[in-house]
């Protein structure tokens, strides 16, 4: 017989173990989200243009009241970045693998019986990530993390239970690198400080009931 134990996981350092944990928890949020679909007004969607910044992901929101609702996006990380190095380290190129989620509340001030309207939405920011590097330095794992929030304001609209949901706003990140490298800006500014930021997201609406409903 097989021995299944917990040595792998003892093994793991924490910053490793955290990252498991996210994968996990994404894909148990992805399960629940399909199940939440079916039986509450909520509206699954998928952005249009993150993948344009190696980011891949999924939201969900869920109508609270008419002028309310709540939510959350979860997005995979994979993208090939520049490190640059601090004093004797060779810069080089890293693959970037890991977890961003974005909880959020958004208002709808002029009432949503369909998740329908102008809105503005305010959220939190938090990603985890990993650097697999080129060479490989010898000095273990590298890992980057960060913390933040956001405001935006933007328009969904539903088009029988087809949604678009388009945005513009800012986001204020602060973000850890690896104390011996540094993510390069040229290519793609990495969440620090304040910084734009908007896209489109497509997806499906559950149990509309505004007029322009699919019968």
């Amino acid at each position: 017989m097989k021995d299944f134990t917990l040595k792998p996981w003892i093994k793991m350092n924490p910053s490793e173990l955290r990252l498991g944990i996210m994968r996990i928890n994404f894909l148990t949020w992805f399960v629940l989200c399909l199940s939440t679909a079916s039986t509450a007004q909520t509206a699954l969607k998928f952005s249009a243009t993150d993948p344009v910044s190696g980011r891949y992901g999924m939201s969900v929101e869920h109508r609270l009241n008419d002028a309310f609702s709540a939510g959350a996006e979860v997005d995979l990380l994979s993208r090939e970045v520049f490190l640059e190095g601090l004093s004797w380290f060779i810069s080089q190129h890293a693959m970037k693998r890991g977890v961003v989620a974005e909880p959020f509340v958004r208002w709808y001030p002029f009432g949503s019986e369909d998740l329908d309207g102008v809105y503005a939405s305010l959220g939190g920011f938090f990603g985890l990530a990993k650097y697999t590097l080129d060479e490989p330095d010898g000095l273990g794992r590298h890992t980057w993390s960060a913390r933040g929030a956001s405001l935006h304001l933007g328009e969904q609209k539903c088009l029988g239970r087809l949604v678009l949901d388009v945005y513009l706003g800012a986001t204020w990140a602060n973000d850890t690198y690896p104390g011996v490298y540094v993510e390069s800006t040229a290519l793609h500014p990495p969440p620090q400080g304040l910084r734009a930021s908007g896209g489109l997201r497509l997806g499906w609406v559950s149990n509309t009931k505004g007029s322009g409903a699919m019968r």
